[in-house]
């Protein structure tokens, strides 16, 4: 990125509303650029129709056609930008940017109604290979399964509970015959607060103890999460996939308050799990929303 689009994008990313990650500004900055690079002014200064129009031919630096959902993204960016500027100048590329969502939405289930479930694992093949696993192995496998947590949430520290719970990091916290499972950094921490759950399964308590006791105080050795944690998965699945395995089973089950448990555990609206973690596009009738909800 050129010099003079630094000092666009800090003025903007000095000036949003909410805080974002070292990783989120990371993808804001690279995404800014990309839009940046079409035009001879600073994004906050070209008119919208100018933007809208780019971003709906736009192509990728292969040539190719531009995905829904990468158009989408970069329309996220304009919007974040002009809201800055104007309301007239946001709400205009707020709802191209709410057609085009739409839009990802019914290419997004169309892609699931055809897909073939043959090659999806089933639910109860991630039960038994969670049975033959032991220590970190265990409780990694464990955690994806009953908890659908992201990789992040694993990088966790094992000690013995003093009375308090930390406000930083992940922990396992022994506490007698209970874990106590506190997650300070995950990727919605800022929605939903502080996770604390207390796990009381034996022996995921049993195995938590053993690596504590054995002077293991840490779960993952290495600062490449995904990579590290494929390797002790059922055919190296990511948390992604184990996730929708999951949501799947309980959906075909109409297990519908098991979905919602998962939502609190995970830190992932039911919305979300729907939209993004859901096989076939199984419903949850309106109802029973409401009822489990309430």
């Amino acid at each position: 990125m050129k010099e003079v689009y630094e000092l666009e994008f800090k003025d903007f990313s000095d000036n949003m509303e909410r805080e974002a990650t070292e990783s989120t500004l990371k993808l804001y900055k690279s995404q800014y650029g990309t839009i940046r690079s079409n035009f001879d002014k600073p994004i906050k200064k070209v008119p919208n129709k100018d933007l809208i129009d780019w971003v709906m031919t736009a192509k990728t630096k292969g040539g190719k056609e531009m995905s829904i959902n990468s158009k989408k993204n970069l329309l996220n960016i304009m919007v974040m930008v002009k809201k800055q500027v104007s309301y007239k100048d946001y709400k205009e590329l707020y709802d191209a940017r709410e057609k085009l969502r739409g839009d990802v939405d019914s290419d997004m289930k169309t892609k699931h109604e055809k897909m073939s479930m043959s090659d999806v694992p089933d639910y109860h093949e991630l039960v038994k290979y969670l049975a033959t696993q032991s220590n970190a192995a265990y409780i990694i496998n464990y955690l994806l399964l009953y908890y659908c947590v992201r990789n992040r949430d694993l990088d966790l520290t094992i000690s013995e509970y003093q009375g308090e719970i930390p406000d930083t990091g992940n922990h396992l916290l022994i506490d007698g015959d209970k874990v106590i499972y506190a997650r300070n950094d995950y990727k919605t921490v800022k929605t939903h607060g502080q996770l604390v759950f207390k796990i009381a399964a034996k022996l995921f308590v049993k195995t938590v103890k053993k690596l504590y006791e054995g002077g293991e105080t840490t779960i993952l050795k290495t600062k490449a999460l995904d990579k590290e944690i494929r390797t002790y998965t059922y055919k190296n699945l990511s948390e992604t996939e184990i996730c929708k395995v999951v949501i799947y089973h309980f959906l075909m089950g109409n297990h519908y308050s098991n979905v919602f448990e998962i939502s609190k555990r995970r830190g992932t609206s039911v919305e979300t799990l729907l939209m993004n973690y859901n096989f076939k596009y199984q419903d949850i009738p309106a109802g029973v929303l409401k009822e489990t909800q309430e």
